[in-house]
Order: C-alpha cells, then sequence, then structure tokens
C-alpha cells in the first residue's frame, strides 16, 4: 500500500464571524457523529463544523464558552485552547491561561485572603 493513499484534503467551510482566526486553530477533536470540534489560540469560542461529505466539513457553528461555563475574564478574552477530549455525551476541553490570584498579605486572615 502506498503511503500517499492514506492522505487526504478535506475542506473545511467557516462563516465569517471565523475567518480571522482560523490560522489559530490549536485544538481539534473528531467525534463519533462526525462533527469537529476547533478550538483557537485567540478566542474563547469552540467552533464546530459537520461532515458533509468525503471532502468538505461545513455547517459552521460557533459556541460561546461563556454561555456554558463562568470564566473569570470577560468573554472577548482568550482561553487558549489546547485540547479537546469526547466522552459521551460530554466535549471536554483544556486551556493553558489561567486565573492568577493576588499573593496574600500578612495581616489578613485565611478567611479574608480567600474571599478577596
Amino acid at each position: 500500500m502506498n503511503n500517499s493513499s492514506l492522505l487526504k484534503q478535506v475542506l473545511l467551510k467557516f462563516t465569517d464571524s471565523f475567518k480571522e482566526h482560523h490560522k489559530d486553530v490549536s485544538a481539534v477533536r473528531l467525534t463519533p457523529d462526525k462533527h469537529l470540534w476547533l478550538g483557537s489560540d485567540e478566542t474563547s469560542t469552540i467552533e464546530r463544523l459537520s461532515y458533509i461529505d468525503d471532502k468538505t466539513f461545513a455547517e459552521h457553528k460557533h459556541f460561546e464558552v461563556t454561555d456554558f461555563i463562568d470564566l473569570p475574564a470577560l468573554p472577548e478574552e482568550e482561553i487558549d485552547i489546547e485540547g479537546f477530549a469526547y466522552s459521551a455525551p460530554y466535549l471536554w476541553f483544556v486551556g493553558s491561561h489561567s486565573w492568577k490570584r493576588k499573593k496574600p498579605k500578612p495581616d489578613k486572615t485565611d478567611k479574608k485572603i480567600l474571599t478577596d
């Protein structure tokens, strides 16, 4: 068997809303229902394309992460999605940014430090 027969190109059709970030894709997962999930380094969104045929993924759907979970930053801030996992019926993602807390002041009680 020829190695080139294992390689296949597919067309990914995004709506205009993702055009500026399509080159920043940092995570991809194909789920059993033939949805291709994509995460970007530069957004706090998850994109989904649906399998159309052997050459095309289209029907782009855009999901704001803040519609599902609370984030410590504003919705327009990036969360730098680095990976996806799937365990039916859940799609999991991991990002590389964290919310850094201020250093505790020595004159504060433990309770005050945790609530600041």
